[in-house]
């Protein structure tokens, strides 16, 4: 049987070029990164259904990885994680991390080096990640549930149909990140015909104080009842996003896109939304009423 996610399942390791067995790859920083998904994955760049607003879980109620899925010690996973440090600097007997829908739950990460690591669809439930470098990673539907992130980096990773729902990820950077939706195939595929599932990206109840998304792209992405103070969002994309009841005081949004998203009851005290575009979203049900942003003109 596969997974959910539509990975296929095996046991926890390393991985050679694109995920398959061989020679070592070259220093990352000699070559262009990796593209951290497959042809399997396409993306739901445009409308994505809201998701209802639920209480973040406990740190004992997490649901875990099927039947099968393999689980590491913390002795196992800082020895594949040692092997990922030889990797990246390019040197022989390193192996990139390949750790997909490995159950990594409650263990601790923090400040090790997991850049361009395959953590796609790898239950992180209740983990410690403080200070961990995930930059370019591939956490594609990764549950991240209760997680600690803070001041842990995520550059261009794709975080596209991931659920951090309560994590504490204050101080974390994600810039250029992708945090839309992506679409799964379904478990038992028959054809091209086939329906994908849509995965949204859920933040919901988490803690984001000091967060840093430039240029991230959050579209259709379940940002409700979040702590947001002071976080930066300069030109993020946040189209069709869902921040009711967010508390984004002090954020910055100078040139972001919230075109379509939900803001009923955020509040917006202190707000930077110069030049964002606010088309299609309603501002009289927010709370704060001293915001800073121009709205683009309408069409004639």
């Amino acid at each position: 049987m596969e997974p959910a996610s539509g990975y296929h399942n095996r046991a926890a390791g390393y991985e050679g070029p694109l995920g398959r067995s061989g020679p070592t790859r070259s220093h990352p920083a000699s070559r262009r990164a990796e593209k951290p998904t497959g042809g399997i994955f396409r993306t739901a760049i445009d409308q994505a259904e809201r998701s209802p607003v639920t209480k973040a879980p406990s740190q004992t109620s997490f649901d875990r990885p099927g039947k099968g899925s393999p689980s590491l010690t913390q002795g196992d996973l800082d020895r594949i994680l040692d092997v990922h440090d030889i990797w990246l600097l390019g040197r022989a007997g390193g192996r990139r991390a390949c750790l997909r829908q490995t159950d990594l739950s409650c263990l601790d990460l923090s400040g090790r080096t997991l850049s361009e690591a395959d953590l796609g669809g790898c239950c992180l439930a209740g983990a410690t990640l403080v200070g961990t470098n995930l930059n370019r990673a591939n956490l594609f539907a990764a549950d991240l549930r209760g997680a600690n992130l803070e001041h842990s980096q995520f550059r261009r990773a794709d975080l596209r149909g991931a659920r951090l729902r309560g994590a504490r990820i204050s101080h974390a950077v994600f810039i250029e990140a992708d945090l839309r939706c992506g679409l799964q195939p379904p478990q038992h595929s028959g054809g091209p015909g086939d329906l994908f599932f849509s995965l949204r990206t859920d933040l919901s109840g988490a803690t984001l104080v000091g967060a840093r998304f430039p240029r991230a792209d959050l579209s259709a992405a379940n940002l409700s009842g979040t702590v947001l103070e002071g976080a930066d969002f300069t030109e993020a994309t946040l189209d069709g996003a869902n921040l009711r009841d967010a508390d984004l005081t002090a954020a910055c949004l100078r040139y972001a896109s919230l075109r379509g998203a939900d803001l009923a009851g955020a509040v917006l005290e202190s707000v930077d939304l110069m030049l964002a575009d606010l088309t299609g979203t309603a501002l009289e049900s927010t709370i704060g009423a001293h915001h800073s942003f121009s709205r683009p003109a309408s069409p004639q």
